[in-house]
């Protein structure tokens, strides 16, 4: 692996691709310019194993728990201190299509890049949002561009759809009906629990 790190940042390479965990700058000028204000974690894979995204928040959450308890809860207003976002950077064939479109953007800030572009070719899409959608749907709309987005693309880390092959089964193996009370093993407050019947040809 080669690792290069620096103040704010680090990216570190290895032979299935690499990732960059780096600091979000306040967008406006104030008293609070150059005070680090978020993190930024991007994960490329050659083999679409994003498992290093689950890994690295999972190190950050812990970070905050232990030196910054107070950073867990919600404002007064119920909203969460610290925000979860999930960015989608339209691919170009898509943006190819609308070239004609005369599209209304306005100047933001690039949380891959950290550098200033328009905001017609991204997306963001709060992670609770994501995870309270993929309980009932497989996509999610991209309001900005009537489009829906596959949940994978966003949340592959949480949806386990990154995960190597071998460790993936296939769903049309198994038989299951939600119906049954005979199956259902036991209710949470998110969901339930439910045995399956494997079915094998010989």
């Amino acid at each position: 692996s080669d690792i290069v790190f620096w103040r704010q940042g680090v990216l570190v390479n290895h032979k299935m691709g690499k990732f960059l965990v780096e600091s979000i700058q306040p967008l406006n000028k104030g008293p609070d310019n150059g005070v680090c204000c978020g993190v930024d974690i991007t994960v490329w894979s050659q083999y679409e194993d994003f498992s290093a995204m689950g890994y690295i928040t999972d190190q950050l959450d812990s970070l905050i728990e232990e030196w910054y308890p107070g950073l867990i809860g919600a404002d007064i207003n119920g909203h969460d201190l610290v925000q979860k976002e999930v960015i989608w950077k339209v691919p170009e064939q898509f943006m190819a299509k609308r070239q004609a479109v005369d599209l209304q953007s306005h100047t933001s800030w690039d949380l891959l890049s950290g550098s200033e572009v328009t905001d017609a070719v991204h997306a963001v899409f709060p992670l609770k949002l994501c995870c309270i959608q993929a309980l009932s749907s497989d996509t999610i709309f991209a309001e900005k561009f009537s489009v829906r987005v596959p949940l994978d693309h966003l949340i592959p880390d949480i949806l386990m759809t990154d995960l190597s092959g071998d460790l993936k089964v296939d769903l049309n193996q198994f038989e299951f009906n939600p119906q049954d009370p005979a199956k259902l093993l036991g209710v949470g407050s998110t969901g339930e629990t439910g045995s399956l019947e494997m079915v094998v040809s010989i």
